[in-house]
């Protein structure tokens, strides 16, 4: 009696495992997404600091890693072939962010040096 039972409840909890892996897999990637359109949509934002789109290109590039491992550990090939495709994501992730730092530090650089070329004057005041 009980091996029937515990052969029965062996499906339900390997259904039950693999629809939370897939439920965390959503998750980062959609957060792995979010973060990443985040730093595109800042970066033409000029009054963003340069770091925070940094810091979201950043994050977004781990949670590509951490996807890409979750997916290579499966012994499915399509989620394999998946960690291969997020382990990319995961590096264009790095290189945009490092981009966009070196890109968005010169813009602000040169806006500064506006700045200080051509400073503002104030009208003098009269008495």
């Amino acid at each position: 009696m009980t091996n029937s039972n515990r052969e029965s409840a062996r499906p339900k909890r390997q259904e039950r495992r693999t629809r939370n892996r897939t439920i965390v897999k959503w998750l980062l990637f959609v957060g792995a997404f979010g973060a990443l359109l985040a730093g595109f949509i800042l970066a033409p934002n000029l009054s963003i600091d340069p770091i925070i789109v940094t810091i979201a290109l950043i994050v977004s590039s781990i949670l590509f890693g951490i996807l890409s491992v979750l997916n290579l550990i499966e012994k499915d090939m399509r989620s394999r072939v998946l960690g291969v495709v997020t382990v990319v994501a995961a590096i264009l992730a790095m290189i945009f962010a490092i981009a966009a730092n070196q890109l968005l530090g010169q813009i602000v650089d040169i806006e500064s040096l506006q700045d200080e070329a051509f400073p503002q004057v104030e009208p003098p005041i009269r008495p």
